[in-house]
């Protein structure tokens, strides 16, 4: 995610959308440099989850690849949030 956010940096505009709401309309603007903190939430999610899996895995295998497996969507979730922010900011 990173990578691909870093990569599409130079090609959107100086100001574009962040957030849209519940009705579609724009509610946040700002650089396209912020988009660096979906990839960082889901890092973090990722980190946090980890560590708690490794703690309970000796206990409760289950929850443990719950966690897992709850990390890796929250990766995707975000990685799909920046795609589509870049696609609507680049006009595609």
């Amino acid at each position: 995610m990173y990578g691909y956010v870093w990569s599409v940096q130079a090609g959107l505009p100086p100001l574009m959308p962040l957030h849209y709401n519940g009705a579609g309309v724009v509610d946040l603007i700002g650089r396209p440099i912020e988009l660096i903190k979906l990839p960082a939430i889901g890092t973090g999610i990722l980190i946090v989850n980890g560590v708690l899996a490794w703690a309970v895995h000796r206990d409760e295998r289950p929850g443990a690849h719950l966690l897992v497996w709850a990390a890796l969507v929250a990766q995707l979730v975000f990685g799909s949030g920046a795609w589509i922010l870049v696609q609507k900011a680049a006009g595609e």
